[in-house]
């Protein structure tokens, strides 16, 4: 819905040279945004850790994440 909302006000912006360029560039952000947080955010798997750094990384990064729920 708010998708529909921004094409019809960036529509009315001169549509021939620069709507089209405002249009992608709005939809552009929030992926940006998403992209930003998953990179910094999202915890690290024990397969990346193996391929990345090893056996050893992989089991403390593994064994983290299994027990982390338990209280």
């Amino acid at each position: 819905m708010m998708a529909f909302a921004v094409a019809g006000i960036v529509s009315y912006i001169d549509p021939v040279y620069i709507g089209w360029r405002l249009l992608l560039g709005s939809a552009a952000v929030p992926s940006i945004i998403q992209w930003i947080g998953y990179h910094y955010h999202l915890p690290q798997t024990p397969r990346y850790a193996f391929v990345k750094e090893g056996v050893e990384e992989c089991e403390k990064v593994g064994f983290q994440s299994i027990f982390a729920h338990k209280s």
